[in-house]
């Protein structure tokens, strides 16, 4: 559990942009952050998980929440980031998307960032994809939907 929280805590992209420290997380805590863009009417989210299956996910700028994932699934994720390795050379997708709706999907793994999975065009991408997907089920993440103020009377 140190090891997860030190990775929260010391990882830039784990956290908000204002809230982000300036000091890298410590090399030997092995972890990877899942981020999840929103659009005009969803909440962003991140998962900060360690190989041993603990993960922290912070919805829009809610309280980030402690989890555990099911044994293995943590294993298949890092299996698969070290298979797709280098990440930021994964091919770049380019796929339809509303400008207002659509979201984008990385993974940010030993200091490089995947492309959008959304649009993954190849199989270590779409490996990739489809575990976060499967993750992001499995922790329930809430897709909370943000509505305009009701108009004044």
């Amino acid at each position: 559990m140190f090891a997860l929280l030190a990775l929260c805590a010391l990882t830039p992209s784990a956290l908000p942009p204002s809230a982000a420290p300036s000091q890298p997380a410590p090399n030997n805590v092995e972890g990877a952050v899942i981020r999840n863009s929103g659009s005009t009417n969803t909440q962003p989210y991140t998962i900060a998980i360690t190989a041993d299956g603990n993960a922290v996910v912070t919805v829009g700028s809610g309280t980030p929440e402690v989890h555990r994932l099911p044994a293995g699934q943590a294993a298949v994720l890092f299996d698969e980031l070290r298979a797709a390795a280098p990440l930021d050379a994964l091919a770049h997708g380019h796929c339809m998307r509303s400008a207002s709706f659509g979201t984008t999907t990385t993974v940010t793994f030993g200091g490089a960032t995947t492309p959008d999975l959304s649009c993954a065009p190849g199989p270590g991408a779409q490996d990739l994809a489809k575990t976060v997907s499967e993750i992001s089920r499995e922790l329930r993440i809430p897709v909370r939907r943000i509505y305009p103020p009701a108009p004044a009377q």
